[in-house]
């Protein structure tokens, strides 16, 4: 009977085994039927040729306006040149299509690991640099944006619309840069960020959790943080948790927050590193003078050998109807706050505004928001840094991140906020 038992719970499984083998093929072909019936027209023409012709501008770029490769090889490991000629060869001996490029472009781009914002663009990063970029169109030169044709003349929508429509009714997706298909009943919201949210944990100790500062929040958050913050101006501590949260736009938290608590003006400066000197760089004052950062104790010469320098200056003053608060600000970080959230847990602790508690954050864009560009036949999206950032000891910011100033791997809001008012029981004794 145990015998008999075995071999039907093998040929059970076998058939079970088989029956998802053959599930998972139909699905995947239909998928891949469905992403080429719907493919934008001008896509389906692409050669080999054109493939190589993006892959060779993409690198092109990069060469002359990426300052990090050297961090890569040194951080990770990896070999630059070899990575590039690696997938060169696959684009031009490979059978592939419009995803397959997608999937190859992601892939390397994982290899080198992504640093300093360096992205092969996809469909919720697209609508919202293109939905922020026409919001600040009066201020594209002050901010350092170029104003990018081909965010003007749409000549991109055609295939992130098309990209989008498979991440929401096929669930197609990006993960360790391969592209993957999960099937989604109905269509999935991928770009919806969360709004901030507001808690007590006592009459003294409040707390406001930003998982995004999304450019979309800046406006929706302004009226619920402003009326918090007023209405706890007499706490003794205000919590600030960014942990997870991978950033947006700087003028988020520069003008829903700190603006409202800072008795006068505040000023973070800063060194970014330039490989090369634009028309922007040029009016900023780049200088090739590095005398005043080779001093810097973790500075690496080698990085910096060619490169220029531009100090900023960051100033935010109090806003006119500011609110008095005397209390004490805590800023939680963990390794998942990145770009324009580590900018603000690193102006934190420049500026002395608030004590930053967890654990090492990511880094930020390094003094400029990350440029783009498209390549000319997909129309595909790229982005990178064209700075490398210091920190103050000299360390780049985009390997460094943010230190903590008190360091916790345990929440300080575990059990009901128990660091935040064993704290201030101490303080009061």
């Amino acid at each position: 009977m145990t015998v008999w038992l075995r071999k039907h719970k093998m040929i059970t499984t076998a058939l079970v085994l088989s029956a998802l083998l053959i599930i998972n093929i139909a699905f995947n072909a239909a998928y891949m039927s469905i992403a080429k019936a719907k493919v934008p027209d001008y896509l389906k023409e692409l050669t080999t040729e054109d493939y190589l012709e993006d892959y060779d501008m993409y690198w092109t770029t990069l060469e002359a306006r990426y300052p990090l490769f050297p961090v890569v090889e040194r951080e990770y490991g990896v070999d630059v040149e070899e990575i590039k000629a690696r997938y060169r060869q696959r684009i031009a001996s490979e059978d592939i299509d419009i995803l397959g490029f997608y999937n190859l472009m992601n892939q390397m781009t994982y290899e080198m690991h992504t640093l300093g914002h360096l992205y092969i663009v996809g469909p919720q990063l697209y609508d919202m640099f293109k939905n922020t970029l026409l919001g600040y169109i009066d201020h594209l030169d002050e901010m350092g944006i170029p104003d990018y044709p081909f965010l003007m003349d749409n000549s991109s929508d055609d295939i992130y619309e098309w990209i989008d429509s498979l991440s929401q009714r096929y669930g197609f997706f990006i993960e360790d840069g391969n592209l993957k298909f999960r099937y989604v009943w109905g269509n999935v919201n991928l770009n919806n960020p969360k709004g901030a949210e507001f808690r007590e944990i006592n009459d003294d100790i409040s707390v406001i959790t930003m998982r995004s500062f999304h450019n979309s929040l800046i406006e929706k958050d302004a009226e619920p943080m402003k009326e918090w913050l007023t209405e706890h101006q007499d706490d003794k501590i205000l919590v600030l948790d960014i942990r997870g949260n991978g950033g947006g736009d700087s003028m988020y938290w520069m003008t829903n927050i700190v603006q409202y608590l800072v008795d006068e003006p505040l000023t973070m400066s800063d060194y970014s590193l330039i490989k090369y000197v634009d028309e922007f760089w040029q009016e900023k004052g780049a200088s090739n003078d590095l005398s005043e950062i080779t001093d810097l104790p973790n500075i690496i010469m080698e990085d910096i050998e060619g490169m220029s320098v531009y100090k900023s200056n960051n100033i935010i003053p109090p806003a006119q109807d500011k609110i008095e608060f005397d209390g004490e600000i805590y800023v939680i970080i963990n390794g998942y706050t990145g770009s324009a959230a580590s900018e603000f847990a690193s102006w934190c602790k420049a500026t002395g505004f608030a004590t930053l508690i967890g654990t090492r954050c990511g880094s930020g864009a390094g003094g400029r928001t990350p440029l783009w560009g498209q390549m000319p036949n997909t129309k595909l999206a790229f982005m990178y840094c064209d700075t490398y950032g210091l920190n103050p000891d000299g360390s780049c910011n985009q390997v460094a991140g943010v230190e903590p100033d008190i360091y916790s791997e345990s929440s300080p809001l575990n059990y009901s906020g128990k660091f935040f008012t064993d704290m201030l029981e101490e303080k009061e004794k």
